[in-house]
């Protein structure tokens, strides 16, 4: 059968999420700043959002959530 995909959600967008993406993790990028956003985009990063993690549906669900430096911003 298929091999599971593993998804991975992240708050912030730094070079260890192109690894990610390369080795096929289903990459979902989340921040509360446009400008991460757009900085995302432009690097050629594709299912990104604008939304604070508080506002994500419960429904949602990830085997990984990295949230790396975030407290400190």
């Amino acid at each position: 059968g298929q091999d599971r995909v593993a998804t991975l959600l992240s708050f912030q967008f730094s070079g260890h999420i192109i690894g990610f993406i390369s080795a096929g993790v289903s990459y979902h990028g989340i921040d509360i700043d446009n400008r991460a956003i757009h900085q995302a985009i432009a690097k050629g990063i594709k299912n990104v959002r604008n939304i604070d993690f508080f506002d994500i549906p419960l429904e949602e669900k990830y085997d990984v959530i990295c949230a790396s430096q975030v407290l400190e911003h």
